[in-house]
């Protein structure tokens, strides 16, 4: 099969769609808690992935320190309650830009999915260029029942209570795919 007639068949008979689940670009500022506070919660409805489908959440956050007391932000997603991602970023005097990555594939049944988590920061203000660039990765197995809704979640917790500290959330969107 020339890779023509490859492109034809794979255009007419692999149908791919993608939908929104949901976005959240409202700029929320958390300071003075060391609790686990949502970023952002979106339900992924029944049968979204079913056996074949992927999620995929894509969103920005911004960590900030400004007395040099060197806090620790914890970033963690979750999928149906189970946690596949947990990334520490200690912040000294400075602004931390992230961006951040989540993937939920289902694996030939309703009940197992590869999950991967991604985040990469750098340092920033206005005028610089961005500087210490940092990518991190993890990925797990998972066993949720897609069959029902589930809760896709992304939390930060903050190990000091410092109004001099803070975390914000900027945006994120999620998004189906499915064959």
């Amino acid at each position: 099969m020339t890779a023509a007639l490859m492109n034809t068949h794979v255009r007419d008979n692999l149908r791919v769609t993608t939908h929104a689940i949901g976005s959240d670009n409202a700029l929320t500022e958390t300071n003075t808690t060391t609790a686990e506070v949502t970023a952002w919660s979106f339900t992924v409805s029944a049968n979204t992935l079913g056996t074949t489908g992927l999620l995929h959440l894509v969103g920005t956050l911004k960590w900030h320190d400004s007395t040099a007391s060197n806090p620790d932000f914890t970033l963690r997603y979750k999928y149906g309650g189970q946690t596949f991602f947990s990334h520490t970023r200690t912040v000294d005097d400075e602004d931390v830009s992230a961006e951040i990555h989540l993937w939920i594939i289902a694996r030939g049944a309703t009940n197992v999915q590869q999950a991967h988590g991604q985040v990469q920061h750098s340092t920033w203000d206005d005028a610089a260029a961005p500087a210490d660039v940092s990518m991190f990765h993890r990925h797990k197995q998972l066993s949720v029942d897609s069959t029902f809704n589930q809760a896709l979640v992304v939390t930060v917790q903050m190990n000091v209570s410092n109004v001099a500290a803070s975390w914000q959330k900027q945006g994120a969107l999620v998004q189906a795919v499915s064959t």
